[in-house]
């Protein structure tokens, strides 16, 4: 098997030769980088997704209407908290009633245990587990069984958000 190649001169055989080999010497460099930022660009992503639900936990504050048993404010302001990131926040309480949430969160679902993160429609959503007392109700607490915060994944070109 000769591939025809006997019919071209040397000059033209180790050319195709050494372009052959650059090109396959380049594409290998090419795929890994592709890789190696890949792989840092979701690991940043959910770095920062642990971060933020870290955060909110720490700072989440509920002020309840003691007579109604229902909560009249949240701080910090979710909508401004998600809004840096892009995210979506459902506050939930033990039996997955919502105590608050972003403008127009979809439902994610119930909060994940143990606290871990999972992608759910199209979502990275990560929860966590708090016990608040709130300022105004000093006899009241909540167990925020998740601050749920999805926030799209990032496309990778090649390969669909799911």
């Amino acid at each position: 098997m000769s591939f025809g190649l006997d019919r071209l001169s040397i000059r033209w055989r180790l050319a195709l030769t050494s372009a052959g080999l650059t090109f396959v010497i380049l594409a290998g460099f090419a795929i890994a980088v592709g890789q190696l930022t890949t792989s840092r660009v979701r690991s940043d992503f959910s770095n920062e997704m642990v971060a933020a639900v870290d955060k909110l936990r720490d700072e989440l504050a509920l002020t309840v209407d003691a007579r109604k048993h229902r909560v009249v404010n949240v701080s910090p302001n979710l909508d401004l908290f998600a809004a840096s990131n892009n995210a979506v926040i459902r506050v939930l309480d033990e039996d997955g009633t919502i105590l608050a949430k972003t403008k127009g969160a979809p439902n994610l679902g119930f909060p994940l245990f143990p606290e871990r993160g999972a992608r759910v429609s199209g979502y990275r959503v990560e929860t966590r587990q708090t016990q608040l007392r709130p300022r105004s109700a000093p006899g009241f607490s909540f167990t925020i069984i998740g601050s749920v915060i999805g926030r799209r994944s990032p496309p990778v070109r090649g390969r669909p958000v799911r």
